[in-house]
């Protein structure tokens, strides 16, 4: 005996919940979140606040307890101002502390000491004006061996060069008047 295939009627059709599709395995959502930003202390803060600046990126700090001391150099009186005030506006800091140097102030040391020398030696006539490493010298003098004493003493009393010499000779009459 032949077996026939089972006709339409014959196939059970399963319940429609049947049918449906089996749920899909739930997938863990992985949320990638950045590492927490550890917090800075308040030296960091202000050292951060300082370097960000041109004007004040030479200058540091250190601390105890809210108290910042800061140091280093600036330029002028203007960015020594600027400085403690831009540290007293970061957030924890209860004092400043100014152990700043100015470039101008050292200029002007530099400049008092080459103009004492220079004085000392007699060089009465001579001006010098320090700007960085740079001399600049100005006045008169009876001779040209004073000219070259004056840009010596210059040169060996400070650690500046001669950029400008623009002392003139003139020379006294013979009686020394």
């Amino acid at each position: 005996e032949a077996v026939s295939a089972p006709t339409p009627a014959a196939v059970e059709t399963p319940p429609a919940e049947a049918v449906a599709p089996a749920p899909l395995p739930r997938k863990h959502h992985v949320v990638h979140r950045p590492p927490p930003t550890p917090t800075l202390t308040l030296q960091q803060r202000v050292k951060q606040v300082l370097s960000s600046n041109p004007r004040t990126r030479r200058v540091d700090c250190y601390t105890s307890g809210d108290t910042v001391t800061i140091f280093g150099k600036v330029f002028d009186n203007d960015a020594k101002l600027y400085a403690v005030k831009i540290v007293r506006q970061v957030p924890g800091v209860g004092n400043v502390i100014d152990s700043l140097q100015t470039d101008t102030a050292e200029w002007a040391a530099r400049q008092a000491a080459i103009a004492s020398q220079l004085y000392a030696a007699g060089l009465t006539g001579v001006t010098v004006k320090v700007i960085g490493q740079e001399a600049y010298l100005d006045g008169t003098v009876k001779t040209e061996a004073q000219k070259q004493q004056a840009v010596t003493i210059t040169e060996n009393a400070s650690t500046v060069h001669v950029r400008g010499n623009i002392i003139r000779v003139v020379p006294g009459n013979m009686f020394g008047l």
